[in-house]
């Protein structure tokens, strides 16, 4: 009898052992931003990550941030003009470094070609692009100033709430190309409608432009109108274009091509 319970002591003495002592698997982190902070960004001839970060956060040394947030750059100073890229809405408190995979390859890899280009980047919606027709007499690209059936909007947008109409139309046209209805986000960060609005910043900004009683995100009257209304709350227009988190550069080409100046 006392030699059957010493066994089944033993025993349970042993599985306990074999317990305690097996390892852990570790857990692999990954680093994973928020699906509802980020937008698609299309870049630019000529563009960097330090020159994005810089229109985008307002501060050049995010550009390891945004480094981080796309991986799949190679040369963080030659940014193939015409993809997508990924930005956070919402400014990080303080510049990440750059990841560790990231600084092995800093400074050792040569510009992305278009082979690695059709390799690496992820398939997203393809915008339409507008095309204007020239004559020889045009003294400047007709595409600077895409056509826009909006104007008066922009200018009566512009009047009501004391915003350039210029800025308004570069912002239009910088988001959706000019257009109208339910757009949205290719980058699945849930802004929608013609001025890419994230509904709960639609809920604190929206207007009700056209005046059937209703503000709605997805009409391009009522959009322009609380784009207008979003800048003229955020105490400057640089502010106010800073905080939209949009191409403010390319809004900016677009006004002045309007005859917008600062």
């Amino acid at each position: 009898m006392i030699n059957t319970i010493l066994t089944g002591i033993i025993s349970s003495a042993m599985l306990m052992s074999a317990t305690i002592s097996t390892p852990v698997k570790p857990v692999a982190l990954t680093h994973v931003l928020p699906v509802a902070n980020v937008v698609a960004y299309t870049t630019h001839t000529g563009e960097t990550l330090e020159t994005i970060a810089q229109d985008h956060y307002g501060d050049k040394t995010y550009w390891k941030t945004l480094w981080n947030d796309n991986q799949w750059i190679t040369d963080p100073n030659d940014i193939p003009s015409g993809v997508r890229i990924t930005l956070r809405v919402i400014k990080p408190t303080k510049p990440e470094e750059e990841l560790l995979s990231l600084q092995k390859i800093k400074g050792k890899e040569s510009p992305v070609t278009q082979e690695k280009l059709a390799a690496i980047v992820p398939t997203l919606p393809t915008v339409p692009t507008i095309v204007v027709p020239t004559t020889a007499s045009t003294t400047a690209p007709a595409a600077a100033t895409p056509p826009s059936s909006y104007e008066d909007v922009y200018k009566q947008a512009g009047a009501k709430y004391g915003v350039p109409w210029q800025i308004l139309y570069g912002l239009h046209i910088t988001e959706t190309g000019g257009r109208d209805g339910a757009i949205m986000n290719g980058g699945g960060s849930g802004a929608r409608g013609p001025m890419q609005f994230m509904p709960g910043t639609w809920r604190a900004y929206g207007a009700d432009g056209n005046g059937d009683g209703v503000s709605d995100i997805d009409n391009a009257v009522d959009a322009i109108n609380g784009a207008a209304n979003y800048l003229a709350k955020h105490g400057s227009l640089d502010n106010g274009l800073r905080s939209y988190g949009g191409n403010t550069t390319r809004t900016l080409e677009l006004a002045r091509a309007k005859g917008y100046t600062e």
